[in-house]
């Protein structure tokens, strides 16, 4: 009996001491509630992540719309890399992107450069592409797209183009981007 008790008390022990330690090596993660994720990059700088927000079609008549994110890394103030700026166009369509770039005022665009397809699924409509946008250029389009100033365009390889813009949750995205 007394060995049954001694037993016992030797598997509390340690089913608490287990519980202890893994309350020790818990690694603290996102709440899934952040818009946008920022980590310490192996290169020594600060790595900024826009989750997905949504830009809708620019013609009403259009459902089309697009899912686009950021990353990017800062030091201090100062953009040290070019943006990765992936989307997905959500659209009915048998074309592939050729060209996407963002028009900040009548006579101003920054292109996206390196485009290359990621997925492209006609059966559920969304095309996923990733580009980049030169980090000179980064602070401009972010600062015009949070004044609702500016538009992404995509050409189609049919020639079409589309024009989406900004939706109140991608400025909050990038509200809390400048605020980080």
């Amino acid at each position: 009996m007394k060995i049954k008790i001694i037993k016992i008390k030797i598997l509390l022990a340690s089913v608490c001491i287990c519980f202890f330690l893994s309350g020790c090596m818990m690694i603290p993660h996102a709440s899934g509630n952040e818009k946008v994720l920022v980590t310490y990059a192996s290169s020594g700088y600060l790595q900024y992540y826009l989750r997905p927000a949504k830009m809708i079609c620019a013609d009403k008549d259009d459902k089309a719309f697009v899912l686009i994110d950021f990353t990017y890394q800062k030091d201090g103030r100062a953009y040290v890399t070019d943006a990765y700026v992936n989307f997905t166009l959500n659209c009915k369509t048998d074309a592939f992107i050729s060209a996407a770039r963002f028009v900040l005022t009548d006579s101003a665009v920054a292109e996206l450069q390196n485009l290359s397809m990621l997925r492209r699924s006609k059966k559920e409509g969304l095309l996923r592409v990733t580009t980049t946008l030169e980090k000179e250029r980064i602070e401009e389009v972010l600062q015009a797209l949070y004044d609702s100033k500016a538009l992404l365009e995509i050409t189609l390889d049919d020639g079409s183009v589309k024009r989406f813009t900004v939706t109140r949750d991608l400025i909050d995205r990038i509200d809390e981007a400048f605020s980080k």
